[in-house]
């Protein structure tokens, strides 16, 4: 998901461990990085962002994976959309 400066990938644990304190110290659960990367999409969409560019910043090779978001953002299916505040009981 995320590389060093020199361009290698982080070890999973290596950027688990901090988001699982910070949840703890949020006292929250159930947050992951993917989970965060589908809320971050979500947002995105309902801000207008364009199913095109939102697909490019994903490092989707084809909106056709992407689309799948789309639908649920036109008709306002939150849970689906903004799995974080979901977690939270907040839709």
């Amino acid at each position: 998901m995320f590389v060093k400066a020199n361009g290698k990938p982080w070890k999973t644990s290596a950027q688990q461990r901090p988001m699982d304190d910070a949840c703890d110290t949020a006292k929250i659960e159930g947050v992951t990085f993917h989970i965060l990367r589908h809320t971050y999409a979500s947002h995105a969409l309902m801000a207008g962002m364009t199913i095109e560019v939102l697909a490019q910043q994903l490092g989707h090779k084809d909106t056709r994976i992407t689309m799948p978001t789309l639908p649920d953002a036109q008709t306002g299916l939150y849970p689906a959309l903004c799995p974080v505040l979901w977690l939270w009981g907040r839709v």
